[in-house]
C-alpha cells in the first residue's frame, strides 16, 4: 500500500526503498474501466458487422468462444487497458466455464485488478425478437448459481474477484434477477446488470411488466447500493431520482450511448457515476481517455459549457472506485490505498504545452504516453511494455483463432462480403 505522499524532499529517510526519477513525468491514480466484456476481443466490432444484428452477432460469437478464445481475448483487451492507463477493470461476461476459466486465468496473469462479473441470460418469451436469448446460449438459474460457485473456487489472486450480474432487463427472467441477487446478497458481493440501453428496451419493459425499468428494479427489490448500473442513458427524470435515491450506481458509456448522456444530472442528483469503455464488439477502442472526453463534450450538447477536465478525471479515478464500491482501496494517491498508478510522460505533442496539462490529458491525449503502470505496488507495465505477456505473440494468436472463430461462426465471411473493399 502506500505509505506516504509528497515530494522527494518531504517523504524523509527512504534508505531501502528503491528510488526513481519521474521528471517530466504526471504520476496520478490508475484508471477505473467500470464497464467491459474483456473475453470477446476476439469478436472485436461484430456488432458493427453491416446488416447483422447486433443481437444475432453476439450470440453467433457467444456460440464459438471457447477457452483459448476467452484467454487469449482476455488477455490482449487487459494488455490494451493496462497499456493506456488502466488499473482496474469491471469484466462483465457470460458463456460456459471453459470460456469463463479462460478469461478468470488471463485476468490473474495480467497483473491487472479485474472485478468479474458472471452475468446470466434467460429471456425466453420476449414480445421484441432481439431480446430474446437464444436457447442453446440460453442459462438455468441453477446453472448460473453453479458456475459462479466453480468460478470463484478458481480464483488465486487477491486482485480479481468475480461476483453476478444480470445480463439485462429484458434478456433475463424475474426468477434469474431475483436468484442472482440472492447470491450476491448471501455472499456480501456486488451485483449488476445492463439497463437502460436502449429505448427499445424501455418501451418492452413497460409493455410486459407495466412500469418503466428503474420502479420495475425497484419493485424486484434490486435497486439499492448494491447494484451497478451499465448505462441507463434512456433513464428518464424520475428513474435518475429513484437511482439517487436508492442509492445505486452507474457506469456510463459514453461512446456506446450514442452521445445520450444524462452525467450532470446524476452527478447533481447524488450518483455515483463512473466511466466505461464498453467492449470490443460494440465501442471496438478501449481508450477510456477518449470514453472521457465524450462524456463531457456530450452533455454539451445539452449544458453548453458544463464539465471541464477535472470533472473528467474525477470520473476516470475516484468516482470510478466509488460506483465499483472500492474507494476505500483505490481511485486517489492516499496513505494506507492500495499503489494503483501510472506514470505519463508530458513531453509529448499532443501534451504540450504543459502550462494546460490537465485538459491535454483528456482533450488532445495520446495513451501510448503511459510509459508505467503499477498496481497493488507492482510495476505492470515498464516504458510501456508488460513484464510477462509478450503482446506481438498474443495479437498473433488472437487473429489466428479469431479467424478460425469468425469463419465457423459465419461471420468472417458475411464481414467481407458486406464490404466493397478487398483486401
Amino acid at each position: 500500500s502506500i505509505h506516504k505522499v509528497g515530494t522527494m524532499a518531504s517523504l524523509g529517510d527512504t534508505d531501502g526503498v528503491e528510488r526513481r526519477s519521474m521528471a517530466d513525468h504526471v504520476v496520478m491514480p490508475g484508471l477505473i474501466n467500470t464497464h467491459n466484456h474483456i473475453s470477446s476481443f476476439g469478436m472485436r466490432a461484430m456488432q458493427d458487422w453491416r446488416g447483422f444484428p447486433g443481437g444475432a452477432a453476439m450470440y453467433a460469437g457467444l456460440r464459438v468462444l471457447d477457452g483459448e478464445g476467452g484467454y487469449l481475448g482476455s488477455a490482449v483487451g487487459l494488455l490494451e487497458q493496462l497499456q493506456g492507463g488502466i488499473t482496474t477493470c469491471k469484466a462483465l461476461e457470460a458463456g460456459t466455464d471453459e470460456l469463463m476459466l479462460g478469461c478468470l486465468n488471463a485476468s490473474e496473469e495480467s497483473g491487472a485488478r479485474v472485478a468479474i462479473a458472471r452475468y446470466g441470460m434467460d429471456a425466453a418469451d420476449n414480445a421484441a425478437p432481439n431480446l430474446i436469448v437464444p436457447e442453446d446460449v440460453r442459462d438455468t438459474v441453477d446453472g448460473a448459481i453453479q458456475s459462479l460457485d466453480f468460478l470463484r473456487s478458481k480464483v488465486t489472486s487477491p486482485l480479481v474477484s468475480v461476483s453476478p450480474d444480470a445480463f439485462s432487463v429484458m434478456r433475463v427472467s424475474k426468477e434469474m434477477m431475483l436468484a442472482l441477487h440472492a447470491y450476491a446478497v448471501k455472499h456480501d458481493l456486488r451485483f449488476g446488470m445492463h439497463a437502460g440501453a436502449t429505448e427499445n428496451e424501455q418501451k418492452e419493459c413497460l409493455a410486459q411488466n407495466g412500469m418503466r425499468i428503474v420502479p420495475y428494479l425497484d419493485d424486484l427489490g434490486v435497486l439499492n447500493p448494491r447494484l451497478l448500473i451499465g448505462h441507463g442513458s434512456w433513464f428518464d427524470q424520475e428513474e435518475s431520482a429513484l437511482v439517487a435515491k436508492r442509492g445505486a450506481a452507474i457506469s456510463h458509456c459514453s461512446v456506446n450511448n450514442g452521445g445520450r448522456s444524462l452525467v450532470k444530472e446524476w452527478l447533481d442528483l447524488g450518483i455515483k457515476v463512473g466511466i466505461g469503455t464498453d467492449g470490443p464488439t460494440s465501442n471496438n477502442s478501449q481508450d477510456i481517455w477518449e470514453v472521457a472526453k465524450f462524456a463531457i463534450f456530450n452533455q454539451r450538447i445539452r449544458h453548453r459549457g458544463w464539465g471541464n477536465a477535472e470533472t473528467a478525471l474525477e470520473l476516470l479515478t475516484i468516482r470510478g472506485a466509488e460506483a465499483i464500491g472500492m474507494a476505500d482501496r483505490i481511485g486517489s494517491l492516499e496513505a494506507g490505498k492500495a499503489a494503483d498508478l501510472i506514470c505519463i510522460d508530458t513531453i509529448r505533442p499532443t501534451l504540450s504545452p504543459t502550462t494546460s496539462l490537465l485538459n491535454n490529458l483528456i482533450y488532445a491525449h495520446d495513451r501510448s504516453a503511459v510509459r508505467h503502470v503499477m498496481v497493488d505496488g507492482a510495476m505492470v507495465i515498464n516504458d510501456g511494455q508488460h513484464r510477462s505477456f509478450d503482446s506481438r505473440k498474443l495479437c498473433r494468436d488472437l487473429s489466428k483463432w479469431a479467424e478460425r472463430a469468425q469463419t465457423k461462426s459465419g461471420l468472417l465471411q458475411h464481414y467481407k462480403s458486406s464490404s466493397p473493399f478487398r483486401y
